[in-house]
């Protein structure tokens, strides 16, 4: 994990980015381990690795410049540190959808990893007492809502 995500905070109550990121990994290994009893074939240990790496691309400039570029950076960070192709793809898919009408994440790795993000961040967000309103929504909590149902589908 980037020892530069450990200084960036995520959210107050929730800790670092470092935190968040520590919490998807335990989370993504489960899911990976309930995906393989279902035959959908997730590794779990690859699947804490992809969350390990998901947001290193935040440390770059080019993310810092460009932010909807999270995801596509870190799936090609990822091919030049030479990771597997699995692992830099589901770096990119956890993002999805970006837009209306775009596919959600393909890959069961993909798939595990958007999963675990979306339920750690609407966990967090609402112990962390951040409910939508009818006008706010800064963690995107409804959104994340929106895109674990389509993730699990």
């Amino acid at each position: 994990m980037g020892d530069g995500l450990k200084t960036v905070t995520y959210q107050a109550k929730l800790g670092s980015v470092a935190d968040k990121v520590a919490r998807v990994a335990a989370l993504a290994e489960a899911i990976a381990a309930q995906a393989i009893a279902a035959q959908a074939g997730a590794d779990p240990a690859q699947a804490r690795r992809t969350a390990e790496l998901g947001k290193n691309d935040l440390q770059s400039r080019m993310v810092n410049e460009f932010p909807e570029l999270q995801g596509i950076a870190g799936r090609h960070y990822a091919l030049a540190a030479g990771e597997p192709k699995e692992v830099a793809l589901a770096i990119d898919e956890a993002y999805q959808p970006r837009f209306a009408g775009d596919d959600i994440a393909l890959s069961p790795l993909g798939k595990v990893l958007a999963i675990a993000e979306r339920a750690d961040t609407l966990a967090g967000g609402f112990a962390a007492g951040l409910k939508p309103t009818g006008n706010k929504d800064p963690f995107a909590l409804r959104r994340n809502a929106l895109g674990l149902s389509a993730d699990a589908d």
